[in-house]
Parts: structure tokens; C-alpha cells; sequence
């Protein structure tokens, strides 16, 4: 069991480096799958233009793990580059709802991880304190709202055109229909 928790990572990024080898043009893209520990990546100091995490940093309870974390990210990334970071917003008002459902009519196994509800506000303070200048945060993904759970087809169908033909929401909806949260800071110059 315990192999398999450090073959799977392995696997989905060997299977991800064939999956887009290849762009949607036919391009061969120059793709490179690494698998490190988040708290020590392993790559130099300010290498890319753009770091971004997903799932991640809502698994840590204490903030200053999560502080050290977003440190760690800025590290690798470049003078005036950009942090993104996204979690879930637990704080949807059918979060419940759907964890209800989840729990009562799947068979869905829990993670054993905990996850935090992180607002808007904690996150960008979080990436404020790690040397970021916060450039935006906002909920995403409103018309997923639709399809987050249960996610049949026709939800799924029916929360695409209602992104393709409705504009973008206000902010304030964004922010409590968004089933996302997004950050982006900007790293200063030396």
C-alpha cells in the first residue's frame, strides 16, 4: 500500500508526458513530468515565469505551513513571474449540500486529508506575508455551480452554455457561486 501511495504520482505523470506530447496544432510539445516534495522543489531559485498550484495548500491546517509553502513557490519563481493558486471554495452555499449527497448516495472513499476552508482574504494575506503582491483574487467556475454535484452530462452540457452565452458574473457572485478560488500575486523584482 505504502508503494503504491509513491508509484501513483509516477505513473499519472508518465501517462500526462504521453498524453501531451503532442499539442491540439500537431506540435510536439517539450513536455518534462517531475514529482518532488512541494516543501522542497527541485528546481533552482527563480526559474519560471509562472508557478501554479491547485489542491494543495488547503490541506495544511496551520498557516504557517501554508505560508512556507507559497515561500517555497516564490523561491522558484522568477523576478516580476506570477503565483497562482486555486482551492475549492468551501464556502459555496451548496458546499454542505454537496457533501451530503457525496456522503449519502456514493460510495466515494474520504481521503483521510483534511481540507481547510480558506476565504479569499486568508489566502491573499497568506501570499501578501510570502512576499507576493496580490494582483486579483476571486471566485471561479459560477456556472459549474450548476454541474459541481451531482455531475451528470445534461448539468455538465447545461453549465457550458450558460458559460458560453451568459457574461461573467459580478465579483460578489463570484465570490460565493464561484466553486473555485483563485489568487495571483506577483513576485517583485530583485
Amino acid at each position: 500500500m505504502a508503494l503504491d501511495y509513491y508509484l501513483t504520482p509516477l505513473l499519472l505523470l508518465q501517462r500526462a508526458t504521453k498524453v501531451f506530447e503532442v499539442d491540439s496544432s500537431g506540435h510536439c510539445l517539450d513536455l518534462h513530468a517531475v514529482c518532488g516534495d512541494v516543501f522542497s522543489l527541485p528546481f533552482s531559485d527563480n526559474t519560471f515565469d509562472l508557478v501554479f498550484n491547485s489542491g494543495v495548500i488547503e490541506h495544511y491546517e496551520a498557516c504557517a505551513t501554508r505560508i512556507r509553502l507559497v515561500r517555497e513557490l516564490c523561491r522558484v519563481t522568477r523576478p516580476n513571474g506570477y503565483v497562482c493558486i486555486m482551492v475549492p471554495n468551501r464556502n459555496h452555499v451548496l458546499d454542505p449540500v454537496w457533501n451530503a449527497l457525496v456522503r449519502n448516495l456514493t460510495d466515494h472513499d474520504e481521503y483521510g486529508i483534511p481540507e481547510q476552508c480558506l476565504t479569499l482574504d486568508q489566502l491573499s494575506g497568506e501570499m501578501k506575508v510570502s512576499g507576493l503582491a496580490v494582483i486579483t483574487g476571486e471566485g471561479i467556475d459560477v456556472f459549474d455551480t450548476i454541474c459541481h454535484y451531482p455531475t451528470w452530462l445534461p448539468l455538465r452540457v447545461l453549465a457550458h452554455v450558460a458559460h458560453r452565452t451568459f457574461p461573467r458574473p459580478p465579483q460578489s457572485v463570484r465570490r460565493l457561486f464561484g466553486t473555485r478560488l483563485l489568487v495571483l500575486g506577483k513576485k517583485s523584482p530583485v
